[in-house]
């Protein structure tokens, strides 16, 4: 559809329309009618085109049924793709902990980060009607977005926004009003952020990024978010479970999110726990299925969604500076790396309760999806045994991206940060290297996991921490996913940070992990 006719029907909304930012859908929208999913076959799923091969795919739902069976974990559902069409599908486990019913293929989750590859498949659908310059000032689309000062906002572009170079601070709210106003609104009146470094020069993962195209979707059709995802995206792709509106997920088969919280399970509902302003970054929901005929579009060349060009550009942009060698790459929305001989194109989602995983091998016509309703599973275990499985990939280790220790001093010095961190002073003590935040008194071991990329346990998890240099022979960015500090001048005196240690200590920890990982969770990064 292209976008004058968007906007016609956007007019015809707004003059009946009152600012919510909820939508009703019929539920016969959201969920295939019984009539058409008569036909009965391995899986269950309707949907299902080629034949599963039952042998291999037996394996991976063996994988998965261990983290129900000695993980407590309550349910997963998992898809597959091969030669680029859905072929397998199967739920496991229950829909809430304890006392849910069977997870079946048609049960929906909330997708979690896995919801921004679709933001910005529709963001590329108004860079093809040349309705968006990905290069050009994001005032250009949406002029009432404002920065705090110094900062000017005419220096962001929607690249940066898409590949997480913003230098935007992260926010992903868990619960927010619904129904006070567009999301636009929020961006433009409401979300007003300094910037923790110069944009374009550092990858950081933020949700906010993604938020912010969404409002910039917003503005563009003026149609609410929900309504142009659907017509943009989720319909054309065949996505027929899939939405935003988390009153309408729950209204269909469904999974209750899951946390361990004081020795016991807290559950959260869909509805209660929805906010309008994250819904770009991470509050789309549906079925596994649904996620492999996201993969089949990418697999097809664009499908009736994209070009194939757009679906290129969604896979590789920029580098990450995970792996020392450049390998694992950002694009618009995407992640993709070298995995056992292979190019793997993915993006991960963990939100309190629920955990996801998307991938797909474009050169072997492949594709993957796993969700789960507990945010204590491992989604990338099973997406990696599927590939390992079905595309047959040597058992060889993951290379390791170490260095000599002895190099480390490139990362010493003294970096500072007004927000959160205050002072944080890194230096190396033999084959350690520590980073101390005096103003908040904690020290810390950082451990090398990939070249200039290390993590830290602080408080009972993990937390990452990357190394910037921008060209210089001295690292200039102690980057976290909470925080950025930058390399201090010399005789400089820093402003104490506008945190407190209790506040310090919880943002550090809001993504980290209960394990050490040794491989990159990018919305955990």
């Amino acid at each position: 559809m292209k976008l004058d006719q968007l906007q016609a029907m956007a007019l015809a909304i707004a003059l009946v329309a009152a600012g919510g930012c909820n939508k009703d859908k019929d539920d016969d929208d959201v969920v295939a009618d019984d009539d058409d999913a008569a036909d009965d076959d391995d899986t269950g799923d309707d949907d299902t085109v080629d034949p599963c091969d039952d042998a291999l795919f037996d394996q991976v739902v063996a994988r998965a049924q261990l983290q129900i069976d000695e993980w407590d974990v309550p349910g997963l559902s998992i898809a597959v793709a091969v030669d680029g069409q859905l072929a397998c599908a199967e739920g496991l486990g229950v829909t809430r902990y304890d006392d849910g019913d069977p997870v079946t293929t048609e049960t929906v989750f909330r997708w979690a980060s896995v919801s921004k590859m679709h933001t910005a498949a529709a963001m590329m659908r108004m860079v093809e009607e040349d309705f968006i310059d990905l290069h050009a000032p994001v005032t250009d689309t949406f002029p009432e977005f404002q920065l705090e000062p110094p900062f000017e906002a005419e220096d962001l572009t929607t690249h940066m926004l898409l590949t997480h170079g913003a230098a935007l601070p992260d926010e992903l709210p868990w619960s927010c009003a619904t129904a006070d106003g567009l999301l636009s609104y929020y961006y433009a009146n409401t979300f007003v952020p300094p910037l923790y470094g110069d944009p374009g020069v550092f990858f950081n993962y933020s949700n906010s990024g993604f938020n912010l195209s969404g409002a910039m979707l917003e503005e563009l059709t003026g149609q609410y978010f929900i309504d142009l995802m659907d017509e943009l995206v989720l319909e054309p792709a065949g996505m027929t479970h899939a939405t935003y509106d988390a009153t309408v997920a729950e209204a269909t088969e469904h999974a209750t999110g899951t946390e361990w919280w004081n020795g016991a399970p807290y559950h959260y509902e869909l509805g209660p726990s929805d906010c309008c302003r994250s819904r770009p970054a991470g509050w789309l929901h549906g079925t596994a299925s649904d996620l492999i005929h996201y993969a089949e579009m990418h697999l097809s060349g664009g499908g009736d969604v994209l070009s194939e060009a757009s679906v290129q550009a969604m896979w590789d942009q920029e580098d990450t500076y995970w792996y020392p060698d450049g390998s694992y790459r950002v694009g618009y929305g995407l992640f993709s790396y070298p995995y056992k001989g292979v190019d793997v194109v993915m993006h991960d989602g963990w939100v309190t309760g629920f955990v996801s995983t998307w991938a797909i091998v474009p050169e072997r016509g492949f594709a993957v999806a796993v969700v789960a309703n507990a945010d204590w599973a491992d989604p990338y275990d099973i997406m990696n045994g599927a590939m390992d499985i079905f595309l047959d990939l040597p058992d060889d280790p993951a290379p390791e991206y170490l260095t000599d220790p002895s190099t480390w001093g490139v990362y010493e010095g003294t970096y500072e940060d007004p927000y959160v961190m205050g002072t944080v002073v890194v230096y190396r003590d033999g084959d350690q290297l520590y980073a101390t935040f005096e103003d908040q008194a904690v020290q810390v071991e950082l451990f090398q996991w990939a070249g200039d990329a290390f993590s830290y346990y602080i408080d009972g998890y993990w937390e990452y921490v990357n190394f910037i240099f921008d060209g210089q022979e001295v690292a200039q960015y102690f980057v976290t996913r909470p925080a950025v500090a930058i390399r201090a001048e010399d005789g400089e005196e820093p402003p104490p940070p506008a945190m407190s240690p209790g506040e310090f200590r919880g943002q550090m920890r809001r993504y980290g992990l209960s394990s050490r990982p040794s491989y990159p969770m990018p919305s955990r990064m």
